[in-house]
């Protein structure tokens, strides 16, 4: 479904995880709809186990996340 990549905050100076929505279902509205439900459910939530939402977009048509980094 995405994949998951480790960056670098350079405005912030930390690691952030990108989660980036497939090339193949960056094409299918339902998963993009699937994928913004997740963004925004998550971005809702606020617990110690959980990851944090810190940005949500499109880069040429793919939807991403960008998270906590967690080793």
């Amino acid at each position: 479904m995405a994949a998951v990549w480790l960056a670098d905050d350079q405005r912030l100076d930390r690691e952030v995880a990108v989660k980036v929505l497939s090339d193949v279902l960056a094409s299918e509205p339902d998963y993009v709809e699937r994928f913004d439900r997740e963004a925004r459910t998550a971005a809702a939530l606020s617990h110690p186990n959980l990851v944090g939402i810190f940005d949500y977009g499109s880069d040429d048509g793919r939807p991403f996340l960008v998270m906590d980094w967690v080793e």
